[in-house]
């Protein structure tokens, strides 16, 4: 399977032990397989009660954080807040720009969505819209 963009500068990242262990749980996302950074570890955060939200925090080797946030069916959103809408890889989304934590991408494929933040306290490597979109091009 193959991500639908051009890498352009992005670092590989290979996702199968993360894949292995949402497999393990019965779920079956499409994953990152490239970020603007070498990614040097990544930590499930699981929660102490029941849910069906996933989330995983990459952390790179200078201490730069992306955190995916996945959902099983289509996310709701309420509420009044500043977005631009986008297509990732032909599905709609949207992108928002806040200074803390930072960027997001948000957007639906398949049977999940998708929430994929970096969190910009205590970093000095920018990361861009245009970034973002790419990192979401190569999920797989």
């Amino acid at each position: 399977m193959v991500g639908c963009g051009q890498a352009g500068g992005l670092k590989d990242y290979d996702n199968r032990e993360l894949a292995k262990e949402l497999k393990e749980e019965g779920v079956h996302p499409k994953l990152p397989t490239k970020f603007p950074v070498k990614i040097a570890k990544y930590e499930r955060i699981i929660p102490p009660h029941d849910s069906r939200i996933y989330e995983t925090i990459f952390t790179g080797e200078n201490d730069e954080v992306f955190s995916l946030i996945i959902n099983p069916g289509q996310a709701e959103y309420h509420g009044d807040f500043e977005r631009e809408n986008v297509t990732v890889c032909g599905n709609s989304g949207f992108y928002m720009n806040s200074e803390l934590p930072g960027p997001s991408l948000h957007w639906f494929d398949g049977d999940y969505s998708y929430i994929l933040e970096y969190q910009t306290l205590f970093s000095d490597t920018e990361v861009t819209k245009e970034i973002m979109m790419k990192i979401a091009e190569f999920f797989q």
